[in-house]
């Protein structure tokens, strides 16, 4: 008999030990849930709510009359016979022309302000030259600062002329065209970073400095081997961001060109975005297939971007 309730005890304690397991799992996927919940929510209503009739769009064909009708994957087919074009280069060459731009660019605008933000930080000679040359273009308004760039540019010829040195004009010579706006971008690509950074290299535990300065470590080696490591998830949030809208982002140029900027120049961002608005209702379908390509090709090299950056972390690298 004893063995018998002996027996009942343990397997009434084996059950409630199961149901507290249980009650456990139960709370865990429930906070799970909870947390979860509203970055869900978020994307059903601010992305796919709101993207959900481009991305039917890019299987529609519609009217002048904004009449819709089902069209397959006509769009594609014609996305990509312009793509492989060998009479028309354009959309290939604003592919080329989204990425060349992206890594010219950004070699520049995640290393100056990194610099620059550095000797802001140090309180070194010309910090407060670099404070302003980098953020002047956060002080001007962005079109007043285009405005002023584009006028710059088109009066060196007449400028140079009256020294008899031939200067083209470098925003319309296809020649140079591209390289321009590059060089703007750069400029004004450093503004946001070089406000940042300052800040980051604050909140490094200044231990770090001190131990650095009594291993005798230059500035530079100061700046790599202690500062970078720690802002780094900082870079890679900035880079991984910055390459998502590679295909996406039209960038400065219809500021400059309005929708006539020349293919030289004209990148793939810029090409859905002048279709799209003044295209008419019948490139919708065209242009939202193009979107949707872009999306679909830049998603991966995104998750591989941030793979790569993520490996790159000296401190917290798994």
């Amino acid at each position: 008999m004893k063995y018998k309730y002996k027996k009942q005890a343990l397997s009434l304690g084996q059950k409630e030990k199961r149901l507290g397991l249980m009650k456990e799992k139960v709370q865990t996927y429930l906070f799970i849930a909870v947390v979860l919940a509203w970055p869900i929510v978020q994307f059903l209503v601010f992305w796919l709510y709101t993207n959900i009739q481009s991305i039917m769009l890019a299987f529609a064909k519609v009217d002048v009359d904004l009449n819709m009708t089902f069209n397959g994957l006509n769009n594609f087919k014609a996305a990509f016979a312009d793509f492989f074009s060998k009479e028309d280069i354009s959309l290939r060459r604003a592919f080329i022309n989204s990425f060349t731009r992206y890594f010219a660019t950004n070699i520049v605008t995640y290393t100056i302000p990194i610099i620059f933000g550095f000797i802001i930080f140090k309180k070194l000679p010309l910090s407060g030259i670099a404070r302003y040359c980098v953020m002047l273009p956060s002080i001007i308004s962005s079109m007043m600062t285009s405005l002023v760039f584009e006028q710059l540019v088109h009066s060196l010829p007449k400028l140079f002329a009256g020294l008899g040195i031939v200067v083209p004009d470098m925003l319309i010579d296809p020649a140079y065209s591209f390289q321009t706006m590059t060089f703007y971008a750069m400029w004004t690509g450093c503004t946001s970073c070089a406000i940042m950074y300052p800040n980051m290299f604050n909140s490094v535990d200044s231990q770090l400095h001190e131990a650095a300065e009594i291993d005798g470590c230059t500035m530079l080696k100061e700046l790599w081997h202690v500062y970078i490591p720690c802002i780094w998830p900082t870079i890679t949030t900035f880079v991984v961001t910055g390459f998502s809208s590679i295909l996406s982002s039209p960038g400065v140029l219809f500021a400059f060109y309005g929708d006539q900027a020349p293919y030289e120049t004209a990148t793939y961002g810029y090409m859905v975005f002048v279709k799209s608005k003044f295209g008419g209702p019948t490139q919708y379908g065209y242009t939202a297939a193009l979107s949707l390509m872009g999306v679909i090709i830049v998603y991966p090299l995104t998750l591989l971007i941030k793979y790569l950056m993520e490996k790159g972390d000296r401190i917290n690298a798994s």
